[in-house]
């Protein structure tokens, strides 16, 4: 089978020119009586109609396979067999999981969207592991919305911990959780009506992590920094704050416990610019080593320190509000960083503004962050927890974390949930022991496998498997399978869905996971394409260009 490929405007001009140019020469030739001389100026232009085209030779044979993911699904292997004696795929339904295509060849995608079920859609983020003390959203997004409707967020026994209402095509709800635990939870979307669009389970772990030290110095006080020491007191956070009250006059918050290593240190811009410099060249050797200096630059007044010091270019403006995407609004800085791209600092945006609230640049394994906003402590009265979601998005952006040797993740190739029967992954790094035991409420014998490296992810061990039941799935990884207590290095809780959970969010998945499916397409494609080859038809054109110049010399 022979295709053609998409041609410019230009490169069409040129096929126009050519073609009446050969025609009007072979119709002239012609009434001559000179039939040779026509056919050879066809034989001259048909190549270069050819080269211009770009035509290109594909295999014939064309085989198909059938898939209606509606129906259940054959085993994959068979439909692997299946696929790489076909050249393309038919696919009636809404596909299938991201897992499930990993496993397949890439084949020609024909996908007849007409077949999906009817019915809407949802997609939900949310985190499966918290902080105690942190905040939990939940965000679900109904692309197909029209009118009002509403997310509810239900404990064990049915009781409404949350509830969000919009008209929008996404709703994200807020709740705190009270105390450290393992629970599911519930969720339930209502649409106009009150009618159920969809109810599932909600896993989620919060988990006790060792409090945050900061180190906070300031050179006078403010309602903000009350207002700040208000916000880290009630996240358990230890503090070692200290502000100038007078010359010579100091008041000091100490540490409820022994502060080895502060992970965070909050200074406003005045202290900063008295600091001495050996006392400044102490303080960034300390950021240095992996901690993270927060500047509060409402009271900057020496702009010459900052671009000698940290290389941070300010200008002076005229403070101005600024809307938040938590409904706060807040006040601009006097100072603020310029917007350059040839220095180290990067800026960070507000979404709901467009504008710069904070500039951050690496400092060796730490991090400094210049804050260009104040008066939050207006909003403290009123609206306290949504200052405390600003504050806590400031914090995750300066890349304020309790420090840990180790890193595990879900490596389910970009699906955000586990499936009974769907292949899931557990990815690490930084771990010594790679011995991985799974259990699980369901189950009665632990699985137990040795994670291995992957070519995928760089400095990660994985692990892959299927797991047979829903519900919370421990893991640890330790020394050897008998899992001796002082040989377990990491361990947490994974929540694997059961297939009848939540099927406007699975749906969602599937499309996702089969739109990506269908991207791996061309180059697999394009592999059994091959263009025709060009000098043969250059020699062609060229010999029949010479017999008609020959022939119009004799004659």
């Amino acid at each position: 089978m022979m295709t053609i490929a998409p041609v410019s405007t230009l490169t069409i001009l040129l096929l126009l020119l050519l073609l009446i140019t050969a025609v009007g020469s072979a119709y002239l030739y012609w009434r001559k009586a000179r039939k040779l001389d026509a056919i050879l100026v066809l034989c001259a232009a048909l190549p270069l109609f050819v080269m211009l085209l770009q035509v290109r030779i594909e295999q014939v044979a064309v085989t198909s396979r059938l898939l209606d993911s509606r129906q259940p699904l054959p085993s994959m292997s068979d439909l692997r067999l299946d696929l790489q004696a076909s050249n393309e795929l038919v696919l009636q339904g809404d596909g299938l999981f991201a897992s499930q295509w990993q496993d397949l060849p890439a084949k020609k995608l024909l996908w007849q969207r007409d077949t999906m079920p009817a019915g809407e859609i949802l997609h939900l983020q949310f985190p499966q592991q918290l902080a105690y003390g942190r905040l939990f959203q939940l965000r679900v997004d109904r692309p197909q919305n029209k009118g009002s409707w509403r997310v509810q967020l239900l404990a064990a026994n049915q009781q409404i911990l949350a509830e969000q209402k919009s008209t929008e095509t996404s709703v994200t709800l807020s709740w705190l959780p009270p105390v450290a635990e393992r629970l599911v939870l519930q969720a339930r979307v209502l649409d106009q009506a009150d009618r159920v669009i969809d109810q599932g389970p909600i896993p989620l772990e919060i988990v006790q992590i060792p409090p945050l030290q900061v180190q906070g110095r300031f050179a006078a006080a403010s309602f903000d920094l009350q207002a700040l020491n208000t916000l880290l007191v009630q996240s358990d956070a230890v503090l070692a704050w200290q502000t100038q009250l007078g010359k010579g006059i100091n008041r000091k918050e100490n540490a409820r416990q022994t502060m080895d290593k502060p992970a965070l240190y909050v200074q406003d811009a005045a202290y900063f610019e008295q600091l001495p410099v050996a006392a400044r060249s102490q303080l960034l050797e300390q950021i240095g080593s992996g901690a993270t200096l927060l500047i509060l630059g409402a009271n900057a007044q020496q702009p010459a320190i900052w671009s000698s010091a940290l290389g941070l270019r300010l200008r002076k403006a005229e403070a101005t509000e600024l809307a938040t995407s938590q409904g706060l609004t807040l006040t601009s800085t006097d100072w603020t960083p310029m917007p350059v791209t040839d220095t180290a600092w990067r800026s960070v945006q507000e979404q709901a503004s467009g504008r710069s609230v904070m500039a951050q640049r690496d400092w060796q394994q730490g991090k400094i962050v210049w804050l260009a906003v104040s008066n939050w402590h207006q909003a403290m009265i009123s609206e306290p927890q949504k200052v405390k979601q600003w504050w806590q998005t400031i914090l995750d952006a300066s890349g304020v974390n309790s420090a840990q040797e180790w890193q595990l993740e879900l490596d389910n190739l970009g699906q955000t949930i586990s499936l009974v029967g769907q292949r899931t992954g557990l990815c690490g790094r930084g771990l010594e022991y790679r011995m991985m035991t799974l259990t699980s409420e369901n189950e009665t014998r632990p699985v137990h496998l040795q994670m291995q490296p992957v070519g995928y992810r760089a400095e990660a061990h994985c692990v892959a498997w299927w797991p047979v039941s829903a519900g919370w799935h421990r893991w640890q990884t330790s020394e050897d399978k008998l899992g001796a207590k002082d040989k377990v290095q990491a361990q947490g809780s994974l929540y694997v869905f059961a297939n009848k959970d939540w099927p406007t969010w699975q749906r969602y998945l599937k499309q996702v996971a089969t739109e990506q499916y269908a991207h791996r397409l061309p180059e697999s494609v394009e592999k059994r394409r091959s263009h025709v080859v060009i000098w043969p038809l250059v020699l062609l054109s060229m010999f029949a260009f010479l017999c008609l110049w020959w022939r119009e010399q004799r004659t």
